[in-house]
């Protein structure tokens, strides 16, 4: 069963497409992770520290491969409408600069 979710966890972060995704499994996988010590239950402990592991990996990857945000200084009031294409900062997506650079190193 354990193995069941494990792949269906694994499957969830190849098809992920957005950073915030990816980082919403790798804090889910925190949380069971933090659960299984709790319940002293080595191996639900190890198999979400693996999750966790390839969903830092993975967004790490997405990070390295995404546009930079340069922030809205070059902006002019003209330009500012809704064709122009939004890039997420760290911040918006939940992710601290440590966390990026760590991950990216992992990639």
């Amino acid at each position: 069963m354990e193995l069941v979710r494990y792949d269906a966890m694994v499957t969830a972060i190849q098809v992920c497409e957005r950073v915030d995704e990816v980082k919403d499994i790798r804090d889910k996988a925190v949380a069971l992770e933090a659960y299984a010590k709790q319940a002293n239950n080595m191996e639900a402990e190890r198999q979400c520290a693996l999750i966790r592991v390839r969903a830092e990996r993975k967004c790490g990857q997405m990070l390295r491969d995404t546009e930079k945000a340069t922030g809205n200084q070059h902006v002019n009031s003209a330009q500012s409408d809704d064709s122009t294409k939004q890039i997420k900062t760290l911040s918006d997506m939940g992710i601290t600069k440590d966390q990026s650079s760590t991950w990216q190193k992992l990639a």
